[in-house]
């Protein structure tokens, strides 16, 4: 089951919405960047403010409400997974649905609403229309994209590229002042950790030069980003282990023989990354073993890298860019990866 959709998601907040008013939240926070008009019975000034990336966002100005997901944007559209949002905004269980075989949310309010992962369509009461964006499945959550949804709603709705928020409040009232709201948003953090490993080694002086040359290799991987579908590379990022480009003479295996090598060690770097990235839950490309057991890591997380020869490679299956950060010390070396939303 799609734990988005498990009824009772737990969330911080500050205030306790009512029906309306958490009806009215939870589609704002699945508005589309697009700016909309929309229309339903909605009592008294409300308005909202979400940021792309942010775990948390502003109701009636600087009220807080923290969420444990984050909304990313995609090809100019505006998503939040489904499930938490309805169960953190108060919405009653029976109200959202999901429906595991044919994957598809059912929204019932004043109107009933259907919309399928993978499918540019919203149903309202049994009518098909045509949408130009699908439902997403990702991180084990569903996000919708809603413009066509949010027509049963009636709130005037405001994109701002500069703060990547979008502001919502109720048509034909004035526009609320959200500017300090939207310098708080851009001052947050927007980036999530989903994944990272830490390697402490034994104090073996023979390993010295293997380590220097797994943080010299660390190094070059760290700050390097991956674009949504991009396949990382270890080689590639690494560089070529060769003196010019700053790596030592450690050692490697031959057979069962260790022999001096350039850059001999790197596969401690290769090691860290590649737990970092099955912590992440990303999907691995290509990976090997070393021909000998190594005593740094279990054999599980061994990632033998060879120039030319064998690569660790995974892919960012995500909505939104990874960031790799790696770093390593004297008997240490760590990498994580995050997800980067603004």
């Amino acid at each position: 089951m799609i734990d988005a959709c498990i009824p009772g998601e737990k969330v911080k907040h500050n205030r306790k919405p009512g029906r309306k008013t958490a009806i009215f939240a939870f589609f704002l926070a699945l508005l589309l960047v697009n700016p909309a008009c929309v229309s339903t019975a909605g009592s008294g000034t409300i308005s909202a403010l979400f940021a792309s990336g942010l775990n948390k966002y502003y109701v009636n100005g600087l009220n807080e409400v923290t969420m444990d997901a984050r909304p990313f944007i995609k090809e100019g559209r505006f998503f939040v997974p489904v499930r938490y949002l309805g169960s953190a905004l108060g919405l009653d269980e029976g109200m959202i649905t999901w429906d595991g075989e044919t994957r598809t949310v059912t929204l019932r309010g004043d109107i009933t609403l259907q919309m399928t992962v993978g499918k540019a369509e919203v149903v309202k009461d049994g009518r098909p229309e045509d949408i130009d964006a699908a439902p997403v499945l990702t991180g084990g959550r569903t996000y919708l994209p809603a413009r066509h949804v949010a027509g049963a709603l009636g709130y005037e709705v405001e994109w701002d590229g500069a703060s990547r928020t979008v502001l919502c409040w109720p048509k034909g009232m004035p526009k609320p002042d959200a500017s300090e709201a939207k310098r708080l948003a851009m001052g947050e953090e927007r980036s999530a950790l989903i994944g990272e490993y830490e390697i402490i080694f034994p104090g073996n002086p023979e390993d010295d030069k293997n380590i220097q040359n797994a943080i010299i290799a660390l190094g070059k991987v760290n700050g390097h980003t991956l674009a949504p579908g991009e396949v990382f590379s270890f080689n590639a990022a690494a560089k070529p282990r060769t003196l010019d480009n700053g790596y030592v003479v450690g050692y490697s295996y031959s057979g069962n023989q260790k022999v001096p090598d350039v850059g001999g060690g790197v596969c401690r770097a290769s090691a860290v990354i590649y737990a970092a990235a099955l912590n992440a839950g990303l999907p691995v490309i290509e990976r090997h073993t070393h021909s000998v057991a190594v005593d740094y890591v279990p054999g599980h997380l061994d990632a033998a890298v060879w120039s030319g020869v064998l690569d660790l490679k995974f892919r960012n299956d995500r909505n939104v860019p990874l960031l790799i950060k790696a770093s390593g010390s004297e008997r240490r070396v760590w990498a994580g990866i995050w997800e980067v939303y603004n």
